[in-house]
């Protein structure tokens, strides 16, 4: 979202992004996950972000794939479990 060519405008683009990942695209899926994520154009809302991650992460949109492994790694938007934790020690071996 560098608006290269137009001025930038991070609600301007969550909104294109919105009609193409309804649309079933998993780019724009994701990039809609990232603008919750980071609340870019929009408030953070890690369940949102969540929701859209995975929508593309099920098309094999692999950056998807990718946060959302950090997010449950990270817990977040999600409480840390038992098997999380033990999960996370396991990474940091």
């Amino acid at each position: 979202m560098k608006g290269k060519g137009v001025t930038q405008n991070a609600l301007t683009a969550f909104n294109w992004f919105s009609l193409a990942a309804k649309e079933g695209h998993a780019g724009a899926q994701f990039m809609l996950g990232a603008a919750y994520f980071f609340g870019n154009g929009v408030a953070k809302n890690f369940k949102k972000a969540m929701e859209w991650f995975r929508r593309a992460a099920k098309q094999g949109y692999a950056s998807a794939q990718g946060l959302m492994a950090i997010m449950y790694y990270s817990g977040k938007g999600f409480l840390k479990t038992g098997f999380m934790l033990i999960c996370g020690r396991i990474w940091q071996l």
